[in-house]
């Protein structure tokens, strides 16, 4: 952890996964520390280091994780197709949610619910209910594989970023797509030859 006001390192966990660590998250009060890793772990750390908690059960790469917003559960996103909550106090596995064809590679809770976000390698969004496993709905026109996904704290808004370099915006209540944002056009520059 580093020291805004001036980069400096603050302390390290050198051996926190023995593999790749794919993402990171605060708890929302700011005392905790959620790691997804390639080595199939969810950890739970305090600020001083110190591991509190590991989810195990995922049985591929572990690619994004995130924290309800009470602090009380975790949802991991898994190279595995599945998408798992676990009770972040004890690690134990609440829910695994199925139905993806391809990797999920990112999940976030949104605002004060219990709804979660998720983007796949099959190009699809979705909205889940973590209370009960169910798809909410589901965000499409995607045409590479997705990256990345987040959503405004009362679900309005839900953006997603994929392998075309587009960002693509819906309304979160209805899945219509309200705006894209894709990469820069290429400037073109007239070539003068001279006489």
């Amino acid at each position: 952890m580093f020291q805004v006001s001036d980069g400096t390192v603050q302390f390290a966990l050198p051996d926190a996964h023995s593999d790749i660590v794919n993402d990171l998250e605060y708890s929302a009060d700011g005392k905790f520390l959620a790691s997804a890793g390639a080595d199939k772990y969810v950890k739970v750390w305090d600020l001083a280091g110190q591991q509190l908690v590991q989810c195990e059960g995922h049985t591929d790469h572990v690619l994004g994780v995130s924290w309800r917003a009470d602090g009380s559960m975790l949802a991991s996103a898994g190279a595995d197709s599945t998408l798992r909550t676990w009770n972040a106090l004890t690690g134990d596995r609440i829910r695994t949610i199925q139905g993806y064809n391809k990797q999920i590679s990112a999940v976030r809770f949104v605002g004060q619910t219990s709804t979660i976000v998720s983007s796949s390698g099959d190009q699809i969004v979705r909205m889940h209910n973590v209370d009960n496993g169910g798809v909410v709905r589901t965000f499409s026109g995607c045409a590479e594989y997705m990256y990345c996904v987040d959503a405004t704290p009362d679900s309005a808004i839900v953006i997603a970023g994929g392998h075309d370099g587009v960002l693509r915006i819906w309304n979160g209540s209805n899945a219509q797509v309200s705006h894209t944002i894709g990469p820069p056009e290429p400037k073109v520059t007239a070539v003068v030859e001279s006489p």
